[in-house]
């Protein structure tokens, strides 16, 4: 994953032109927001980088055919708290996504409550696939977007799981 913690490394990634993949994704900061269909898109977002192999969300930044351009005004703060952001994740998908790691950069000095997110995804292990609660559905990343999965995707996904944890070795003596 991407070491992303300043407005330095988000100004990097638009100077390199590093393009939307499998693992990262670029939203404006108004994509961000406390409406269901906003909610219902990170939720969607989240749990897709978490089925297929983790990922980065970064919410501030303008992108165009996936490519980012400049970071934008940012959000809020004291609208969209971590905090808030770790609870609807926690509480939309099933079962919890263990290791999401948020930061919060702050994007102005003259104004400490605009920030960008950084919402870093760990790949689903042992208890693989996530739900997506809000909708019922199970996501996954193709190419640079967010899509369904499939019936013997999902089994995969399971059987990935289960495999796992058969190989956990007791270790006796």
């Amino acid at each position: 994953m991407l070491k992303i913690e300043t407005r330095t490394d988000l100004q990097i990634l638009i100077n390199q032109k590093l393009s939307e993949s499998l693992t990262l994704d670029y939203k404006t900061s108004g994509a961000l927001g406390k409406q269901y269909y906003e909610r219902d898109e990170l939720i969607k977002d989240v749990t897709a980088f978490a089925n297929s192999c983790g990922g980065q969300l970064i919410y501030g930044v303008i992108q165009n055919g996936g490519i980012p351009l400049e970071i934008d005004i940012g959000i809020d703060k004291t609208r969209i708290s971590l905090e808030w952001l770790e609870q609807v994740i926690e509480t939309n998908v099933s079962p919890r996504i263990q290791g999401v790691r948020i930061k919060e950069i702050q994007l102005s000095e003259s104004n400490a409550n605009m920030v960008a997110y950084v919402i870093t995804v760990p790949q689903a292990t042992t208890l693989a696939p996530h739900q997506n609660m809000r909708d019922r559905k199970y996501y996954r990343r193709f190419e640079r977007q967010s899509v369904a999965m499939y019936d013997c995707e999902i089994r995969d996904a399971l059987r990935r799981a289960e495999s796992l944890g058969n190989n956990k070795k007791i270790r006796i003596g």
